[in-house]
């Protein structure tokens, strides 16, 4: 996982890393079938300046 977490980290455009998250999202929760119950999952994504932003 720290890998995985490394490589998201290098990435530093928005919407690549949203899009990143929610491709590897299916794995991260194990696939559901859509009528079974699944506890609540809370995802948090923070968003920082950059050194090109300031």
């Amino acid at each position: 996982m720290d890998k995985l977490s490394d490589m998201l980290n290098q990435i530093t455009n928005p919407t690549e890393y949203i899009n990143a998250v929610s491709k590897l999202l299916p794995y991260a929760i194990g696939k559901k079938k859509a009528y079974e119950e699944i506890e609540p999952l809370e995802i948090t994504i923070n968003f920082t300046a950059t050194d090109e932003e300031n």
